[in-house]
């Protein structure tokens, strides 16, 4: 089946969904399109099929577009026990497994716009953090000393043997903790963004551990103010409001409010006190390091250090990306993740 040069199809039976997405894109400076076409792969069984955008046409193909799914989101369908509390879970694709691990405030949607073309050859496994997303919100510790465990506990259910990871700030952190206390050893690893060094936080973290009650009791009106205006923050190019739905949805809930509060009341530098002596050289894996040149939340002065003690194989700063590279930037993730599988 044809396609033009700017992926509308030629065949009128072939389906492209979100197609007006395009040019609100390239407005704003998203550049996937041009740089890297659209795709067109076998169609997995009907089950298979991880989202309402991803669509089978003519007969047996799938165009797959992810600058076109700005409001897609991926589907955890899986649920694991993790001591008592619910960990929601998913995976797509086939090949070599892939593990992505988001950040804080966020969710595995941060990775809506990367998972479906490293599904292209890889079997990629997303899931939610204890206390974020669709996993269990109802209190306890959702600190970093515990994700790293539930971390571990997750490889080991899914039965992965050295798997490649992908991984954003608190998710990074998460990772890097399960790599120099649990002795994980992926076979690949990309950190973006990481929070894996003095310092971290910022003053309105330090003033919501001050007074975690209070915001937690907030009007849901003074609430949402605070919330959108602190995920705007994590963009450089600035968040549409259908990426700022996604992200806030979690957090919107009688559950979700107070648990908004409580990730961040429980941020500790203690956690990557505890790892940050031992980035004294290269890791036992091959590791790329990206920041977004704009990160307002981390500095990429912090990357540049953090890229002189571990001496990753690749450090790829991200122009115009500010800490949320998925969302200004997810062209520099998809590449990075070739370029590694090529070498």
């Amino acid at each position: 089946t044809a396609l033009t040069r700017g992926g509308i199809p030629a065949d009128p039976s072939v389906q492209v969904t979100g197609i007006r997405h395009q040019a609100r894109d390239r407005a704003r400076g998203n550049s996937l399109p041009t740089a890297m076409g659209l795709l067109k792969h076998r169609a997995p069984p009907p089950e298979q099929v991880w989202s309402r955008h991803v669509t089978p046409v003519a007969p047996d193909l799938l165009i797959w577009g992810p600058k076109l799914m700005d409001t897609v989101e991926l589907p955890l369908l899986q649920r694991f026990d993790y001591q008592g509390r619910t960990v929601a879970w998913g995976k797509m694709g086939a090949g070599a497994p892939l593990v992505m691990v988001h950040g804080t405030p966020f969710s595995s949607q941060v990775w809506r716009r990367i998972a479906p073309w490293i599904a292209q050859d890889h079997t990629v496994y997303l899931f939610d953090l204890l206390g974020y997303g669709q996993s269990d919100m109802s209190g306890g510790d959702v600190s970093l000393g515990v994700q790293n465990n539930l971390l571990m506990a997750l490889i080991s259910e899914w039965a992965l043997d050295r798997p490649e990871v992908v991984a954003h700030d608190f998710g990074a952190a998460t990772v890097l903790r399960a790599y120099y206390l649990n002795g994980f050893r992926p076979r690949r690893l990309t950190l973006i963004d990481p929070v894996a060094m003095r310092p971290w936080g910022s003053p309105f973290v330090t003033h919501v551990r001050q007074y975690e009650a209070a915001f937690a009791d907030l009007p849901a009106y003074a609430h949402t103010a605070l919330l959108e205006a602190y995920l705007q923050t994590a963009s450089h190019r600035g968040l549409p409001s259908d990426a700022l739905a996604i992200y806030a949805r979690p957090w919107m809930t009688a559950l979700g409010q107070p648990a908004f509060y409580r990730q961040i009341a429980q941020m500790d530098q203690r956690y990557t006190d505890e790892i940050e002596p031992r980035y004294t050289g290269p890791l036992e894996c091959d590791l790329t390091l990206i920041w977004g040149a704009q990160d307002q939340w981390i500095p990429l002065s912090i990357g540049q250090r953090l890229n002189g003690l571990l001496k990753p194989q690749r450090f790829i700063p991200a122009p115009g990306a500010g800490h949320l590279v998925q969302d200004d930037a997810p062209e520099a993730i998809v590449e990075a993740l070739r370029t590694a599988v090529a070498k």
